[in-house]
């Protein structure tokens, strides 16, 4: 039997043009830490879809049978509802395990007019470290204190699980390093997003990817007072004000003259 999705967890959609960015939200959360940005972007002319990505904002027993797989598969889903709407340039964005999914997206599709992570690593050595003692007493489920994490409460209502499975974070951590792989194979436009205080992921992650990806044009924006939840967080809306910059920007110039 399927579970529930939580109120507020469902998918959305606003269109407003037929310029569009996916929005994928992060690993144990829910569309609902993308939704402001999407109202943000739709509000300046920007059609924005966000997913629900497998097993999430139903329940962790729900998320411990998937798959990086079936979460891949979700935000391929999410891209292919828009190029079906006929949008005619589509950008994606993602937070966290999100940007992973975007940059997962970039490597294995051309047709991306251009990219945003934000708090994502390049691959999860360090929650590979951090899972060590936990896996060696076998539990099934952590909390987020013991991974060393606290759930940050924000002035915005959002939905994230307060417990997470041992096989899911495997999972992430597994498909963390298959991304890492073939970050030379992004070339879109890239915005690399990052907060100096993220506590989940560190800062270093994104000069990585910033290093290793292909595009040729490429930013890295330094915030310098948020945690990992950078699209909740205080500086929310000079995120989302750089987000509107970078995709209404022209990079028709980087693509080849027939």
């Amino acid at each position: 039997m399927p579970y529930k999705i939580m109120k507020g967890g469902e998918p959305f959609l606003f269109e407003a043009s037929d310029t569009a960015c996916l929005l994928i939200h992060g690993f144990g959360g829910s569309p609902m830490e993308m939704k402001y940005l999407g109202e943000y972007l739709a509000s300046k002319g920007i059609t924005t879809h966000g997913v629900r990505l497998a097993g999430h904002a139903t329940s962790p027993y729900d998320l411990e049978k998937t798959t990086w797989k079936d979460w891949y598969q979700s935000a391929v889903e999410g891209f292919e509802k828009l190029k079906d709407m006929g949008m005619k340039k589509i950008f994606v964005a993602g937070l966290s395990l999100g940007g992973l999914l975007t940059l997962y997206l970039a490597e294995n599709n051309k047709d991306i007019d251009g990219i945003i992570t934000m708090s994502s690593p390049a691959a999860m050595d360090e929650m590979e470290f951090r899972i060590i003692p936990i896996v060696d007493v076998f539990v099934d489920y952590v909390n987020l204190k013991m991974l060393g994490l606290e759930k940050k409460e924000f002035d915005l209502p959002h939905i994230q699980y307060d417990t997470l499975p041992m096989p899911a974070i495997r999972e992430l951590i597994r498909f963390s390093k298959i991304v890492e792989k073939d970050l030379s194979k992004v070339t879109a436009p890239a915005l690399i997003v990052h907060s100096l205080r993220d506590k989940t992921i560190a800062f270093h992650e994104a000069v990585e990817i910033a290093t290793k990806i292909s595009s040729e044009i490429r930013f890295l924006y330094i915030l310098r007072e948020s945690d990992h939840a950078v699209t909740l967080d205080k500086e929310r809306e000079e995120l989302y004000k750089v987000i509107e910059f970078f995709i209404k920007q022209d990079y028709s110039i980087l693509k080849p003259k027939e």
